[in-house]
């Protein structure tokens, strides 16, 4: 499971799971029944196209609300078989709808369905699904207060032990 910082809670509480978006058990030293298990559950699962375009949606609104990303900035993918289903170009998280989201062949980079155009970041997400199979969604996210950070200059240290391995 990964996880992400949200600026709006104290440290303690500051890293929230990407699956549920609630804040991290593991620092509490205890595991919630079931956590985690409902994150996308119909793309793991083989779910159907419309379940898998609803969900992502669905996050999209889930991240926007917590402040993990401010006007268009960042984006979400998900696979369904051999189509990537992604965030279009222009769109703020909140704004996502279904009928709004581009697919991509994950094999040519085609765009195969819907008619707004993909995120200009398409070829990572790709890219990221193309080297592991395993991979079901991609959250490529630009929370305002670390932009700010990196803007500024300030230095800080990870949040996670996971994280570091990016730095």
């Amino acid at each position: 499971t990964g996880y992400t910082a949200s600026a709006h809670h104290a440290p303690c509480a500051a890293i929230r799971c990407q699956a549920c978006f609630r804040p991290c058990c593991r620092l509490r030293g205890r595991r919630r029944q079931g956590h985690g298990r409902e994150r996308l559950a119909a793309i793991e699962g083989g779910g159907d196209r419309k379940t898998v375009l609803e969900q992502l949606c669905d996050y999209g609104a889930k991240a926007s609300t917590l402040g993990l990303c401010a006007g268009t900035g960042g984006n979400i993918s998900a696979r369904d078989g051999d189509v990537i289903w992604m965030k279009p170009a222009g769109y703020s998280m909140d704004e996502l709808t279904p009928e709004l989201l581009p697919g991509l062949d994950l094999t040519s980079g085609t765009q195969v369905h819907g008619e707004t155009a993909p995120t200009s970041e398409y070829d990572m997400h790709l890219s990221v699904y193309r080297v592991r199979p395993d991979v079901t969604s991609v959250f490529h996210m630009h929370p305002p207060w670390l932009t700010g950070i990196i803007s500024a200059g300030v230095p800080f240290r990870p949040l996670t032990t996971e994280s570091v391995g990016y730095l």
